[in-house]
């Protein structure tokens, strides 16, 4: 009985150890399994860590080029900008250059035109001179006329005595009219040059473009786009752009005096006048 007892006993024994090497058998490959999964996922982590690092660096360096374009533009931009109003400059330079030449040619024309009427005037006089001297003096018909004295000049010698008079005279008429003409021509260049003061230089870059020698062709003339009419019922002689801005600008003050702001209406509630 003993012995049967002790029997069971050792075939339990055995039966937990055999239980026990098989559950360590079927543990092992169990961890190598879940070790495999987990190298895998973190393989798979730093694959996608690395896509983002290289998606991340790709659009940095998109964005370091789009910044590079964008400042290229900016800078070719300023650049035309620039060369853009530089001709704008030369442009309006020559424009002056040749409004001045014009007006030059204009002063030279009317100033050749002036002395040629004055000449034309003075040979008219000379010629009515010399017809007065050549004229002998009449006498009564029932009086014989008296002879001529021996010793006297002869009419040759009066003649040529009246011409040299003449010409002395028409020299000195003509320094007289060309100091005249230099002196005014002097005082509206030095007028013209003067400084034009506020709000005229304003009022006439709206009126004209700033042109105060302009004929607009429509009946307006000069910086400020004066009517004849008003032009001269103020005081103004010839034509208004043939004045000075000066000139000009002093007929203007007598118009705003009388008249307000309200005779440049559109432009001087656009410039902030009224």
């Amino acid at each position: 009985m003993a012995a049967l007892c002790l029997g069971l006993v050792g075939m339990a024994v055995v039966t937990d150890l055999t239980a026990t090497d098989a559950g360590s058998a079927e543990a092992q490959p169990t961890a190598e399994v879940h070790k495999n999964a987990g190298r895998v996922a973190d393989a798979q982590q730093a694959k996608a860590s690395a896509e983002r690092t290289e998606r991340a660096d790709a659009l940095f360096e998109r964005a370091v080029k789009s910044t590079e374009v964008a400042s290229d533009l900016r800078v070719a931009a300023a650049e035309l900008e620039s060369r853009r109003r530089a001709a704008d400059a030369e442009a309006a330079k020559q424009a002056a250059e040749q409004k001045a030449a014009e007006v030059k040619a204009t002063s030279a024309d009317r100033i050749a035109k002036a002395k040629a009427a004055a000449k034309a005037e003075k040979a008219a006089e000379l010629a009515a001179d010399r017809e007065e001297v050549g004229t002998p003096t009449t006498t009564r018909a029932s009086e014989p006329a008296a002879p001529a004295p021996s010793t006297g000049p002869s009419e040759a010698e009066l003649a040529a005595t009246a011409q040299q008079a003449a010409d002395a005279k028409q020299a000195a008429d003509t320094k007289t009219w060309m100091d005249a003409a230099k002196a005014k021509n002097d005082a509206a260049a030095a007028s013209a040059s003067a400084p034009v003061g506020e709000p005229w230089v304003s009022l006439a870059q709206c009126e004209s473009s700033g042109d105060w020698a302009i004929n607009s062709g429509n009946g307006y003339y000069g910086g400020l786009q004066f009517n004849l009419g008003t032009w001269r019922s103020y005081g103004g002689q010839g034509l208004p752009n043939d004045n000075s801005p000066a000139q000009q600008i002093e007929i203007a003050k007598r118009v705003q005096a009388k008249q307000g702001w309200g005779a440049w209406p559109a432009c001087s509630r656009k410039i902030g006048l009224r």
